[in-house]
């Protein structure tokens, strides 16, 4: 008998990578999502299988089998590329596994769930009753009975959750996996149906078995609602995009239909939610977007602004007195909404008081405006046991018992933003121009009401999220904009700036509710026009131009009308105050001057920007709000290298996938990027200014004083100099170069107006430590002339650690050089045992004036 070969894969490693995959990788639930295998010699021959539908790449599967089965993986990684999937790993998974498609569409054929959800509250009310009924049996607990009386739990605690995405988070846990795909037609269907002989678990010829352990008379109650959902062929693009386009509700891709209660074939309309998360995989990608901002709400502390902002679809102005020819001819007006939230400091910094049953808190949080505290969590309270103690739950359903000094109360104040405009063109001049005015009245706004919620009077920390409109929101201009924001408050020493962009497809928020419920209000004026004749409240007496549209909204929604209004439009999370603003032609104009810009690169494909100064930023694939991520992002970026990664964060560990030039990289990391503008108005001025207060900072040092430089290396973002005399310019330390002709010092060029600075450098004694120590430098002993193009930062004071004072010394003109080398080599040899320490606010000041000279 031949032996087998060494090389061979054992098939206990072939069973546990199969085994592996069918895990982690789900059926699909949609019965058309059939895979195909041809036999290779005879095509016509086809074996058909259920489709695995694989949402993620093979390097985060692979990631997820190392954790797993660490002593295969061993043998089979890569040491060059250990995070990359190996050959073997995709030649044994089964062959009925597919990627799942990626795509979407703004229509409700493709994103609508309100069918879906539509009598979740009476399926789970008879649900409550059959699972009262079955706890108190014990022979059901114990029984055959028991598996049912699991899956019945479980479907109602996905049905429990309180909106459309938490429902879609809690069918993507590990617990629930299955769940969808088997819990009703493999499951519980064939418990409580008897089918007649020779029919599958699919047809309708069945009737309710009375002898199964969890029937009983809720079944058969008129107020069970049976459905089946039921895919009709997919229409061509052309004809989908005109659906889309008339906003064909009808034209679904489920469609609903009533039938008799002992069909076998359909499950209750909330039981059917395993045919949503055949369009939800679809979309994985967009759904850790959406699950990130949820993290955002949980995590986010006060002193934090956060701005969702958006263009509502044009509003139209109709006439009061329409006929049939001017159907098609319309006014329009533009409405920009913004919504503005924060946690009030008030509330979150108290130790003390009554919290009721619902309130959001955070476990262990830290006080307003210190450092994240990363133990800390978020939960609601659920019960009040005595005084001082509270029974919480977290975001996992666990049940915690915490002390009212541990809690930090979460209440947030919200303001809304209308933006009315006769400029109809949605483009990111526009959206800067809006953004200017609201945030100066914004910042007035909390000053007067919320001192506390804005120290300094400036807001130091700003959250924006938008969809990815490129024309108005996701490209280079709008980016650069969004940069400039800190110039006019603190710099980025003291602003911490991020822009998060939504998921594909799921642009749609509560602003879109709010930007209609104004335009409802408007259309409900014209109609009041028409029947009371005059409006009090527009100029006109009646709707006819954008100012009278201005008008009727400060007059239903300005902070001149009821009070009570403005808190009706949500029970948890109410709008406060309301602002509008107008814009015409000849008021407030929007001004769009050419304007051309370094193209920023990637910007499609990532969907968080973090600033970093006026023009630079850190971007990165994926968004992540996770309690580490918080903390990095609210502490700014002053002291991030190029590729940051964030210790700790718990997306970055499965966020390893392969780029095209076949290595890994992880969509966790930010990339440090520029989006300088090159052309345009205020350039030649703005480098111009820069130039010229540089060279008169130059001018002001004297010997002894010490500067930094920008540095290009990674490792030492910058050069750290101690300015010496040089006899050549008369004993100084600097010197201005006031000839026409270019000067050279040992390969160093000192142009026209320029400006030479003589430096001795010193260097950091630990690169890898947060302590900032300094000794002269080791390497280079000699000053030399330094031209001050990157000269950021002077002046200042550094703290001798160890050593004896020693200052530099001063040499006059016509010195001899012997007198001079021997004067410098013994004031090194000196200074060569002392150390040095810089104050991180010299550091974080020099760091926000690096990478931002343009020549």
């Amino acid at each position: 008998m031949r032996n087998s070969r060494s090389d061979q894969t054992p098939m206990t490693v072939i069973t546990t990578i199969d085994s592996f995959f069918r895990r982690h990788v789900a059926i699909s639930p949609n019965k058309k999502d059939i895979a195909n295998k041809r036999h290779p010699d005879f095509p016509s021959q086809v074996l058909k299988k259920q489709a695995m539908l694989r949402y993620e790449t093979f390097d985060e599967l692979w990631a997820k089998f190392r954790q797993e089965h660490a002593d295969i993986a061993v043998r089979y990684t890569y040491e060059k590329l250990p995070n990359k999937c190996p050959k073997i790993l995709r030649d044994h998974a089964p062959w009925e596994m597919i990627k799942a498609y990626d795509s979407s569409c703004l229509c409700i054929d493709c994103e609508g769930m309100n069918c879906l959800r539509r009598g979740i509250s009476g399926a789970k009310s008879i649900i409550d009753d059959v699972l009262k009924r079955l706890n108190d049996s014990p022979q059901v607990r114990r029984g055959p009975g028991a598996r049912d009386l699991q899956r019945l739990t479980a479907i109602k605690d996905i049905l429990s959750q309180p909106s459309k995405y938490d429902m879609i988070v809690s069918c993507l846990m590990p617990m629930h996996a299955l769940i969808i795909t088997r819990l009703w037609t493999h499951g519980l269907k064939r418990s409580l149906f008897i089918y007649e002989p020779g029919s599958d678990v699919g047809s309708s010829n069945a009737t309710l078995n009375a002898r199964a352990p969890i029937a009983g008379s809720e079944w058969m109650e008129p107020k069970v609602d049976w459905r089946h959902y039921t895919y009709t062929t997919k229409p061509t693009v052309a004809s989908h995009a005109q659906d889309v386009a008339r906003q064909a509700a009808s034209a679904r891709a489920a469609s609903t239909e009533s039938i008799d209660a002992n069909d076998d074939d359909y499950c209750t309309q909330s039981l059917s939610i395993h045919y949503t998360l055949n369009h939800v995989r679809k979309n994985m990608r967009n759904i850790e977007i959406i699950c990130s901002q949820i993290d955002w709400e949980r995590n986010v502390r006060p002193l934090v602004v956060k701005r969702d902002i958006d263009f509502s679809e044009n509003g139209i102005i109709k006439d009061k007195h329409q006929v049939q020819s001017q159907h098609w001819v319309t006014i329009q007006y533009t409405l920009f909404v913004s919504i503005n939230s924060w946690l009030k400091v008030s509330e979150w910094n108290q130790s003390s008081g009554l919290l009721c049953v619902g309130d959001e808190v955070t476990v262990n949080g830290e006080l307003a405006g210190e450092p994240v505290n990363v133990q800390s969590f978020w939960a609601t309270v659920i019960e009040l046991l005595d005084e001082d103690e509270y029974k919480i739950s977290d975001k996992g359903g666990v049940h915690h018992v915490v002390s009212r000094s541990a809690l930090r109360h979460r209440v947030r104040h919200s303001v809304a933003f209308g933006h009315v405009s006769d400029d109809k063109v949605h483009d990111r001049y526009a959206m800067q121009h809006f953004t200017k005015h609201e945030l100066k009245k914004l910042e007035d706004y909390m000053i007067e009401y919320y001192p506390e919620d804005i120290p300094g009077g400036r807001i130091r920390r700003l959250h924006q999220h938008s969809d990815n409109a490129g024309q108005h929101f996701k490209n280079t201009g709008a980016i650069n904009y969004f940069t400039t924001l800190i110039n006019e408050r603190g710099g980025p020493v003291n602003t911490a700036y991020v822009y998060t962009f939504g998921a594909p497809g799921h642009g749609k928020g509560p602003y879109d509710g709010i930007g209609g419920r104004w335009k409802r209000k408007i259309d409900q004026s014209v109609s009041s026009a028409m029947t009371k004749g005059v409006l009090s409240y527009t100029q006109s007496g009646y709707i006819e131009s954008v100012e009278d549209v201005y008008d009727a909204l400060v007059y239903h929604f300005g902070p001149e009308s009821l009070q009570h209004r403005n808190q009706q439009l949500a029970g948890k999370n109410p709008i406060h105050r309301y602002e509008f603003f107008l814009y015409t032609h000849t008021h407030h104009p929007i001004e769009r001057p050419t304007e051309i810009f370094d193209t920023l690169k990637g910007i499609f494909s990532h969907y968080q920007y973090a600033v970093n100064n006026d023009a630079m930023v850190y971007m990165r694939r994926r968004s992540c709000w996770c309690i580490y991520c918080m903390r990095d992002l609210f502490a700014g970026t002053l002291n991030w290298h190029s590729g940051h990664c964030v210790l700790g964060c718990s997306s970055a560990v499965a966020g390893n996938v392969a780029t095209e030039s076949n290595e890994s990289e992880n969509v966790y990391t930010f990339s440090k990027r520029d989006c300088y503008k090159t052309s345009g108005p205020g350039v030649t001025r703005i480098i111009a200014s820069e130039r010229r207060d540089r060279n008169e900072r130059s001018m002001q040092l004297c010997v002894n004083d010490w500067v930094i430089f920008d540095s290009e290396d990674e490792g030492q973002p910058l050069w750290l100099g101690r300015v010496m005399s040089n006899p050549e310019w008369g004993g100084q330390g600097v010197y201005r170069n006031s000839s026409n002709r270019i000067k050279n010092y040992e390969g160093v060029q000192i142009g026209k107006n320029e400006v030479a600075i003589f430096v001795m450098w010193y260097d950091k004694i630990d690169l890898a430590s947060s302590i900032q120590d300094y000794y002269v430098s080791r390497t280079i002993t000699k000053a030399i002339v330094q031209n001050n193009r990157y000269f950021v930062y002077g002046g200042f004071e550094m703290h001798r650690l160890l050593g004896d004072s020693n200052p530099a010394p001063k040499f006059r003109s016509g010195a001899r050089v012997n007198d001079i080398d021997k004067r410098s080599d013994e004031w090194h040899d000196r200074e060569y045992g002392l150390v040095w320490r810089m104050d991180e606010r010299v550091r974080s000041e020099a760091l926000s004036r690096c990478s931002v000279w343009m020549e």
